[in-house]
């Protein structure tokens, strides 16, 4: 009798030892001496059974669960040692033991990939989307939810989360998820979605006014079209992510079309950013670098709209990294206009510094490899939105003034136009005196004495009348090619391109490669016409046999130098010694000259240049215009 008693309280302690072990092996964490004045993190080791969709952490499964760190991928880290597929069911569950707590806690689950359900002390409290074992009855969902514990009546709690995920490359509790006051909490959600709008809302209405000001008026460039098409796309990507604010607000948005929006507006901001930086700086772009970014970006846009949602959601690491290294390109292009001086430049590479940390930061948490807090991202999402609309309001200001200057230039030509009509009549005099004056000349040829008599008449009347057409000429040019209390404002690089523009001649300009920010004060419609008239010279004088005449632009110390070169016979020094002398003279072929460079000269002096001459008999002649640096 006593054996068979004593086979039944051993084979008690037998099973008992199993179910001990099966009980002590369960999850823990302790957070009892948490006063949760801030959040606490659930990370660390959780339970996970895959293919179970299990209610209760202490349901007994007959096999033991698989230890994973929270947060987790199941798609990239597997569990036990295994590789598991992205598609599938999994229950992720752990033992919470709670300190007593006056206030009242809540835990927040930003996102799990990619719907789940949540069960508190095998109760269902919360459920985004559907769970389920098969994907035709499976439903994809997605938006932060805090979950109040006021129903918990014990200091334990058991934690058990089905996850469910048939579409993204990500699945399982990928995120981390947050106890505290349940209070606190929610107030964090709402201030975050409420910034959110509020960004949206500025670039939803940047957007949308310069969209509208781009179909309405001809004069704003591709750039405006571009950053208008750019906030529009961040505006989406702002509350259509992170804490949905969209989703918030309308509940049934289907989650597949908001998660293909996500994805576009990634790429579309991109996209439009990068087009943006191009057209702003078409000087400093290569069509190398423009065009390659160009079909990438519309790649991965083309991708989310006919590939399905796990695929497309792989190739986002991808882009970033791409994006990461266009992000120095468009440093590269900026610097380069910035030491041209192109308008908004200095803002847009403080922008761009700002974005190279928030793409790193992005493809750090896209990877798994850095957790970046909510707050970090926005503010310098934030940051580089403010100083981009900066730099776009700046350049349109530059733009509105640009297109006032053309209008007062149209006044100004208007004006031109009646003085040169005014001339036209108030020369008549002059040149019919002329006129009288040959055909007496001509009457009076054949007597002498009635040509010495009239002689001193006529060349005295002669005088008068070429004085006075030199005077209107002289003062007709001085009008025709000043802008009354305007000044332009030009660089070593904008004279290159100043002269190349105007003439078809050989421009060099070994400094302009190197040039810093000088600038240089000029008029260009009055240096047009001074160029114009020593480039008209060395034409005239260069036989054509010769080498054609070059300009080169350098720079001396603080004074810009536009140098003329032609490749002609030269002047002699009594020719060169007659320079500036505002009396024309007549040269070996009977033409009168030297009147074009006393013009040319004058109006130099008068803008605060200077002229200078440089001859070699058979060597060619150098006319120098030098600048002043501003």
């Amino acid at each position: 009798m006593k054996r068979p008693v004593l086979y039944v309280f051993l084979l008690s302690l037998i099973s008992i030892g199993p179910l001990r072990a099966q009980v002590s092996s369960k999850a823990i964490l302790d957070l009892r001496s948490e006063d949760f004045s801030s959040s606490v993190l659930l990370n660390g080791e959780w339970d996970f059974y895959w293919d179970e969709l299990l209610v209760h952490s202490k349901e007994f499964t007959g096999k033991e669960p698989e230890k994973v760190s929270v947060p987790h991928n199941w798609a990239r880290s597997g569990a036990g040692g295994e590789e598991l597929p992205a598609f599938g069911y999994a229950t992720y569950a752990v033992q919470v033991l709670l300190p007593k707590s006056e206030s009242e806690l809540g835990l927040l689950i930003t996102h799990a990939y990619s719907s789940y359900k949540v069960l508190l002390n095998g109760m269902t409290a919360y459920e985004s989307g559907k769970v389920a074992t098969k994907e035709s009855d499976y439903l994809m969902y997605r938006e932060p939810k805090v979950l109040r514990l006021h129903g918990i009546q014990t200091d334990t709690l058991d934690l058990v989360i089905q996850v469910a995920n048939y579409d993204h490359s990500v699945a399982g509790l990928a995120t981390g998820i947050e106890l505290a006051s349940a209070d606190k909490l929610i107030r964090r959600i709402e201030l975050n979605r409420g910034v959110s709008m509020f960004i949206a809302g500025g670039l939803g209405i940047t957007g949308f006014i310069l969209l509208m000001f781009c179909l309405g008026a001809d004069h704003l460039s591709l750039s405006a079209l571009f950053y208008a098409f750019f906030s529009l796309a961040m505006m989406y990507r702002i509350i259509g992510a992170d804490f949905y604010p969209l989703h918030g607000m309308f509940r049934n948005v289907d989650a597949m079309l908001s998660l293909c929006m996500e994805y576009i507006s990634i790429y579309a901001a991109s996209l439009f950013a990068g087009l943006f930086i191009f057209n702003m700086y078409p000087r400093q772009t290569s069509k190398w670098v423009k065009w390659p970014f160009v079909i990438i970006c519309s790649a991965f846009i083309v991708q989310v709209l006919v590939l399905p949602a796990f695929i497309y959601t792989q190739t986002l690491i991808y882009f970033l990294l791409f994006l990461i290294i266009y992000v120095f390109v468009f440093v590269v292009i900026v610097i380069k206009a910035r030491l041209a001086n192109e308008p908004a430049s200095r803002y847009l590479v403080s922008a761009l510094s700002v974005l190279l940390f928030w793409v790193g930061f992005q493809t750090l948490a896209f990877s798994g490899i850095l957790v970046v807090s909510y707050d970090l991202r926005f503010v310098l999402l934030t940051i580089i939105i403010i100083l981009c609309n900066l730099a776009l309001y700046r350049t349109l200001f530059y733009k509105v003034k640009v297109i006032n200057q053309a209008e007062a230039d149209l006044a100004l030509q208007k004006n031109k136009q009646t003085m040169l009509s005014l001339i036209s009549h108030e020369i008549k005099m002059p040149v019919a005196t002329l006129q009288m004056n040959i055909e007496m000349l001509d009457h009076a040829s054949g007597s002498p004495q009635k040509f010495l008599e009239v002689k001193d008449k006529l060349i005295g009347m002669s005088k008068k009348s070429v004085s006075t057409i030199k005077q209107m000429l002289h003062d007709f040019i001085y009008f025709m090619s000043t802008r009354q209390g305007n000044t332009d404002e030009l660089t070593l690089r904008q004279l290159e391109d100043f002269c190349k523009n105007n003439w078809s001649l050989k421009v060099f300009c070994h400094a302009c490669k190197v040039a810093g920010p000088n600038v240089f004060l000029t008029d260009k419609m009055t240096l047009r016409y001074i160029l114009n008239t020593l480039i008209t010279n060395a034409l005239k004088y260069s036989p054509s046999t010769a080498a054609r005449p070059e300009i080169k632009v350098a720079m001396e110390e603080d004074i810009a130098i536009i140098e003329i070169r032609d490749y002609g016979p030269g002047m002699p020094k009594e020719v060169l010694d007659r320079i500036g002398e505002s009396r024309a003279h007549i040269n070996e072929n009977n033409e009168i000259s030297g009147m074009g460079l006393f013009l040319a000269m004058d109006l130099a002096t008068r803008l605060g240049h200077h002229i200078d001459v440089a001859s070699r008999l058979g060597g060619g002649t150098s006319v120098y215009v030098k600048i002043k640096r501003k």
